[in-house]
């Protein structure tokens, strides 16, 4: 390589073949960037909720720091509908991950992402959904 392309750390990573192996895989596409943040980058506070006990200590933290605004009841009741099960189909030419990720500055939201098969891989689609909206409303 000569320095005239991008390096995507993601292209140099071969997952197992398994759901978990994938998985881990989107975990670095999607949190990767979050190695190292300093100063006003610290915004970048997205995280993935993979389990039910992660998911209510999300909402419990909301506000309880005094950070923010907090819940409304109408909010706290949509959160805890949510499932934060990661689904990881398996295809012959692609693999399909959707991940549930939280931010202060947005809510809950539904990533799917959609890899070519096989290594290196193809980012075929990445797509949002917002499903719970919430901002902390705090601005620096």
């Amino acid at each position: 390589m000569d320095g005239a392309e991008p390096c995507e750390p993601y292209q140099h990573l071969v997952a197992n073949g398994t759901e978990a192996g994938y998985f881990q895989l989107v975990l670095m596409l999607i949190m990767g960037n979050q190695f190292y943040l300093d100063w006003h980058a610290g915004y970048n506070d997205l995280e993935i909720v993979a389990s039910p006990d992660r998911l209510e200590r999300v909402i419990e933290e909301i506000g309880a720091d005094d950070f923010g605004f907090p819940l409304t009841n109408k909010q706290t009741r949509a959160m805890r509908k949510l499932d934060p099960t990661p689904i990881v189909e398996i295809g012959e030419t692609e693999v399909k991950v959707s991940v549930l990720v939280f931010t202060k500055w947005g809510g809950f939201y539904r990533y799917d992402i959609v890899l070519g098969l096989p290594a290196p891989y193809e980012i075929l689609d990445v797509s949002t959904e917002v499903l719970v909206d919430y901002d902390c409303g705090i601005m620096y």
